[in-house]
């Protein structure tokens, strides 16, 4: 469970990313018709033809992506820091993000540079996603599941490679039945690393995510811990095939009785939840007073979000070609 904390700011990437994802074996392929935008997400095209110039512009916690794209030709070299993961590839190519069995990654051009807050293409339906992140301890999952279970509704996990190590059981469960993401191996600030250290943790952490979950790649889902991003790292992650997603809600519910409760974080959800949204919540309990508040207000949560209207989704269904 690490605490999330305010967003890094991210610079402009600008032509850097197209250099970093080509020589990573990542490749961004544009919309039909030349034209490729985060709120209108296309299916992944086998090719491009070759682009000079690019964008990119990051986002921050509680602020909609810009719309500019980062484009490049396409790439069929493999990564130069691989994985033990297997290829991700879907079946009938459902995800427009994905690796290649042969380790190059299929990215539109619409995905490149972006850390989402809101979910791509979504911003005007009545969609919303829940999502936990795993990195302390599993106290609360057993609640968490049944609860979505009894409801009928769905979420997306982000575990850290350590969370997986210590319980490969309840990553296993989840992975079973839902969308799986990389939180790194051991939860570290993400700028304040080398390069070679960031594809360390994210090669790390998804090797042991799938050894854990007995063969569910992670791959495209990715979430910064502490929400600790610039340009340059989400072209990192980007040349490991994953794409950020960040949230348009932190319910806080790490932070214990002593700071937030069960009715505050059902007050903050109904004040804020918005179409397209992504609701960030975590899997452990509080280290002082081993609460769970997260999962104590989950079931009303989605009674309220239905009531709302609201459409309870996973990334997955965001990422569709």
């Amino acid at each position: 469970m690490g605490v999330m904390s305010t967003p890094v700011k991210m610079r402009a990437l600008g032509t850097g990313l197209v250099l970093l994802l080509a020589a990573s074996g990542c490749s961004t392929a544009p919309a039909p018709g030349g034209s490729a935008t985060a709120s209108s997400p296309a299916a992944a095209a086998s090719a491009a033809a070759p682009v000079t110039s690019s964008t990119a512009v990051a986002t921050s916690a509680g602020a909609t992506p810009d719309a500019s794209t980062a484009t490049s030709t396409t790439s069929t070299t493999k990564p130069a820091s691989t994985t033990t993961s297997t290829s991700s590839a879907p079946a009938g190519g459902s995800l427009a993000v994905y690796r290649n069995a042969d380790g190059s990654c299929t990215m539109p051009s619409a995905y490149a540079g972006k850390d989402f807050t809101t979910l791509p293409g979504a911003s005007t339906k009545k969609v919303i996603a829940l999502t936990f992140d795993g990195g302390a301890s599993n106290a609360a999952d057993k609640k968490i599941l049944q609860v979505l279970a009894d409801k009928g509704a769905t979420a997306t996990f982000f575990f850290t490679g350590k969370f997986a190590e210590m319980y490969p059981d309840t990553v296993k469960t989840i992975a079973a039945t839902y969308p799986i993401g990389n939180h790194t191996y051991d939860h570290p600030y993400l700028t304040k690393l080398t390069d070679a250290q960031v594809a360390a943790e994210i090669s790390k952490g998804e090797a042991a995510i799938v050894k854990a979950s007995g063969g569910v790649d992670p791959v495209p889902y990715f979430r910064f811990p502490f929400g600790d991003a610039n340009a340059h790292a989400v072209a990192l992650v980007n040349a490991k095939c994953y794409i950020p997603f960040r949230w348009t809600i932190d319910t806080l519910g790490w932070a214990g009785t002593a700071n937030n409760s069960a009715a505050k974080i059902l007050a903050l959800v109904n004040a804020k939840a918005t179409p397209g949204g992504i609701i960030l919540m975590h899997q452990g309990d509080n280290p002082d007073d081993h609460s769970t508040l997260d999962a104590d207000a989950l079931a009303q949560m989605i009674d309220n979000l239905r009531a709302k209207g609201y459409e309870l989704v996973t990334l997955r269904e965001a990422l569709q070609a």
